[in-house]
């Protein structure tokens, strides 16, 4: 429900499709099965960490003065999470995070 409500501001404020991968969305869901931490650890990861880092990217792109167009939030080798962009500046290219 969170990541949906991202996606759906990112969507209308900055013309952003953001997609999840399902990893994503696994890491998330089982780090809030903690009977002592329960749906504090969703609130963290995504306020102190995913919705942050998207809002560091989306700023560097506007002083760059580029449009990202689509946003897909992954994970790499290491667990952390990966933020894949593309983007249409004057070369139309891919941004990768």
């Amino acid at each position: 429900l969170k990541l949906s409500r991202i996606s759906r501001k990112l969507k209308e404020n900055q013309k952003l499709e953001v997609e999840f991968a399902k990893a994503v969305v696994k890491d998330i869901v089982e780090s809030c099965t903690s009977a002592e931490t329960g749906a504090r650890n969703i609130d963290a990861i995504i306020d102190r960490k995913i919705t942050p880092d998207i809002s560091t990217y989306l700023l560097g792109f506007m002083a760059e003065g580029k449009t990202p167009t689509h946003l897909k939030v992954g994970k790499d080798k290491e667990g952390n999470f990966k933020y894949t962009f593309n983007e249409r500046g004057s070369h139309g290219e891919t941004k990768t995070q």
